[in-house]
């Protein structure tokens, strides 16, 4: 079976192309995953996820994650390596390197915080929209509000907050499992942390899927079904 994780403000039914498609997929919603009132950081969600995919009886699992949901799938990975068959990881961070970087980093999740608790659904899901890593695909994610709990969110960018995170690159280089790790060719930046990613593993595979960005499981649906070869 092929555990699929989505982004931040992300469902489970952004999937729904890949799932009709391909028998063996399931796709997971990561806000039921999330436990409220938990310092749920990466290592205990890693975990608690792991035990769920052993006691559904999946003897072959793959995963895969898109952006935040790679982050994750990253954790689960290197939380249990001998349970997964292989990975695919899409428009992922390995994790900052510098402690300001971190630091700044989680200021910022932290004003996102208080807009998704307090501003109007259409003004913040505008500016989450207009952030630079975005525009990379002329792409719009129809999100509505009662899709969403407004809390959940707001935890989410504490608990999971890429300044909260690890650098993971030297776990990266010990792990054998097969592993893909996919971007878009105009996401400059994350085509570049993949490539960072590739020279601590020789033994990743590095795919770009041409004319997509960020978000290119939908905006290059055909050529990304291709490159993912699940």
């Amino acid at each position: 079976m092929i555990w699929a994780l989505h982004g931040f403000l992300g469902q489970a039914d952004d999937w729904k192309f890949y799932q009709e498609r391909i028998p063996q997929w399931h796709s997971v919603d990561l806000w039921e995953t999330l436990q409220m009132n938990e310092e749920d950081h990466f290592w205990v969600w890693a975990e608690r996820f792991n035990q769920m995919v052993i006691e559904s009886g999946d003897n072959a699992p793959q995963i895969l994650g898109y952006s935040l949901g790679g982050r994750l799938a990253l954790h689960a990975i290197l939380q249990n390596p001998g349970l997964w068959k292989a990975a695919t990881i899409v428009s992922t961070h390995p994790g900052l390197q510098n402690q300001l970087e971190k630091e700044q980093r989680i200021l910022n999740d932290q004003k996102w915080q208080q807009k998704f608790l307090s501003e109007e659904w259409e003004v913040v899901l505008d500016d989450w929209n207009a952030q630079g890593v975005l525009q990379t695909d002329e792409l719009m994610m129809p999100r509505k509000e009662k899709d969403f709990e407004r809390k959940k969110l707001a935890q989410s960018l504490e608990v999971w907050s890429l300044g909260k995170q690890e650098d993971l690159r030297e776990k990266l280089a010990g792990l054998k499992i097969p592993l893909t790790w996919v971007t878009g060719e105009k996401d400059q930046k994350f085509c570049r942390l993949a490539n960072q990613v590739k020279e601590v593993n020789e033994n990743f595979d590095t795919k770009v899927i041409k004319k997509a960005g960020h978000r290119c499981p939908w905006s290059a649906v055909d050529q990304f079904e291709r490159a993912i070869s699940l």
